[in-house]
């Protein structure tokens, strides 16, 4: 209960894992100007620069709440060079 009485751009932890890795990249990058000091600020850029990768290798789709063993090989959507 404790961490759901946290929210960050009126989203609790809960909700931000149901989020698709796109959205959440959007919703870590608004936190932006939301965050209280420095150490908060690296965090947020942090979790930030991880969901850019996600969404950059075609795994936006995905929710983070989406266990890793559920994934196959196939789930990265890549274009032939």
């Amino acid at each position: 209960p404790e961490a759901l009485a946290f929210q960050l751009g009126g989203l609790d932890i809960a909700q931000f894992y149901d989020l698709p890795a796109s959205e959440a990249l959007a919703a870590a990058e608004a936190w932006r100007g939301d965050v209280p000091d420095a150490v908060a600020e690296l965090v947020v850029d942090e979790i930030a620069s991880r969901l850019r990768y996600l969404t950059e290798v075609g795994l936006g789709y995905l929710p983070l709440s989406r266990a890793s063993r559920t994934l196959s090989g196939g789930a990265v959507h890549s274009t032939p060079p």
